[in-house]
């Protein structure tokens, strides 16, 4: 990817966006990998994969043995609903109520989850993983050129 990204001139994109699960050694990498690069922290955006942090929610209704499974399905449905239009503020206060004063170490690693990756701007609405660069004088020549 190092390979790639240079060659892609990522340093002169207005923007880098990295979509990834959320999973604390992807954004170690990820840090590392823009720092060899040189890219400047204001270029970046990180984002985690909507649909990661929607297993994340499954996994906390799961854990939720008092509930039935509708009760389960209609929680995480009201969550992911909140993550898309309100974002992770509410969704957070949801997960904490679930989880209670002591949860169990499954829970607290799933609160957590959500903690840490909302807590540093990461919650996002992107499906999939990998890069995007958004590279303005390439969109304008794109964009600005006439159709073929």
């Amino acid at each position: 990817m190092e390979f790639y990204l240079r060659e892609l001139k990522i340093t002169t994109a207005d923007k880098i966006l990295f979509v990834a699960d959320g999973a604390r050694w992807i954004w170690n990498r990820v840090g590392a990998l823009l720092r060899r690069l040189e890219v400047k922290p204001e270029q970046i955006n990180e984002l985690v994969d909507f649909y990661h942090a929607v297993e994340h929610l499954g996994k906390i209704a799961a854990l939720q043995r008092r509930w039935t499974a509708a009760e389960r399905l209609a929680w995480i449905a009201r969550q992911r609903r909140c993550l898309l239009k309100r974002g992770i503020a509410e969704v957070q206060a949801a997960i904490d109520a679930v989880c209670g004063s002591r949860p169990s170490k499954a829970l607290k690693r799933e609160r957590d989850y959500f903690k840490q990756n909302g807590g540093k701007g990461r919650m996002g609405l992107r499906a999939g993983g990998g890069v995007e660069v958004a590279d303005r004088q390439r969109c304008d020549r794109e964009c600005d050129s006439p159709s073929p």
